[in-house]
């Protein structure tokens, strides 16, 4: 570590101020790629910090020492906010906005809402978009709009996939206060990966053993699109039945009007998602009889319902196919026929 460093990691603001003076580099960066403003803030040394961030103290002018990544991709805010002390985010901000040169509007930058993911503090979630920070700011590539990673304020110990967002959390967990509040700050945002969002979340709605329709019901006034797909023809009905959700089910079929014959590419449609269904797969499917779902839909290099159902040695569903008059002779691709598939299920 540089001397700088070593000021700013024990607070000691009036030795960061000489060593400046006598033209130490505050950009420089130790082992970990942090420079002095990492560690001031990461140890709460607000008076450190204000001296490195002091117009006119930077060696380099055009250094960006503010909103400079370490080797973990925090920035010095980040930082702040992982102390999850809300009056530290305050003094922060204010600092911020004290030392903008000539007084112009501070740049907001870092990842402060994918950090405070980690704490259960809704102070500092509400503040941070209240004070600017935007709540579609990307994290990384592969993220979708909002704090993918404030997941972790509602839900401990659940993996960190890419593209899932507060509302992702929030919805199914029946946070409706938190969900209110997340879309309201959405509702003028129109972009299409807002609407990716939106479609996605009521899948996370219908992961629940309970499926909460007056959330998903929020949600749909907001704008989200229960039809909208997000991957090639995939719905939120494909979601429901491959996980079981008759009750999601009968919501976006009744309700919502979903239609019951959109194919779903490596998912089948939406009768071979309900074949390869964990649960109530026989109840799932009698439902999709009901409202007219095509038994005999194939889809390149697909399994048919009733190959599926054979595969799975399924005698009940396969009794229904066959008294809906499945055809019995109808492969998808190059798979084997119905009656193939029993015979190496028997012999296995």
């Amino acid at each position: 570590m540089t001397p700088p460093h070593i000021a700013a990691q024990a607070g000691h603001a009036d030795t960061a101020e000489i060593l400046i003076q006598q033209k130490a580099k505050t950009k420089l960066t130790d082992r970990e790629s942090r420079v002095a403003l990492h560690l001031a803030a990461e140890n709460g040394h607000w008076p450190c910090v204000e001296t490195l961030l002091r117009p006119g103290h930077w060696a380099d002018p055009k250094a960006d020492i503010v909103w400079k990544k370490d080797g973990g991709h925090f920035r010095a805010f980040d930082y702040v906010v992982n102390r999850n002390k809300v009056k530290e985010v305050e003094e922060f901000i204010q600092i911020l906005e004290d030392t903008a040169d000539d007084g112009t509007e501070f740049v907001r930058g870092g990842s402060p809402l994918h950090v405070i993911a980690r704490h259960e503090n809704m102070d500092i979630l509400r503040l941070l978009p209240d004070r600017g920070w935007k709540c579609d700011a990307k994290y990384t590539i592969n993220a979708t709009p909002l704090h993918k990673a404030v997941m972790h304020n509602f839900l401990r110990g659940i993996e960190d996939f890419d593209g899932k967002t507060a509302l992702h959390i929030a919805a199914p967990r029946d946070k409706r206060p938190d969900v209110e509040y997340l879309v309201q700050k959405l509702g003028d945002i129109e972009t299409a990966e807002i609407s990716d969002m939106y479609a996605s979340v009521i899948y996370e709605c219908i992961l629940r053993p309970e499926f909460n329709s007056e959330l998903a019901e929020i949600l749909v006034s907001r704008g989200l699109d229960v039809k909208r797909v997000t991957e090639p023809h995939f719905t939120a009905l494909h979601a429901a039945y491959s996980k079981g959700r008759i009750d999601a089910v009968k919501w976006l079929m009744e309700k919502k009007k979903q239609n019951v014959n959109i194919p779903g590419c490596k998912h089948g449609t939406t009768v071979c998602v309900a074949v390869e269904s964990e649960t109530n797969a026989e109840e799932e499917v009698r439902l999709l009889r009901e409202k007219g779902a095509y038994i005999d839909f194939v889809e390149e290099n697909q399994p048919t319902a009733l190959q599926r159902a054979t595969s799975k040695a399924n005698a009940t569903l396969i009794d229904l196919f066959l008294n809906k008059r499945a055809n019995v002779n109808l492969t998808g691709g190059d798979l084997d026929t119905p009656l193939n598939a029993a015979i190496q299920e028997e012999s296995g």
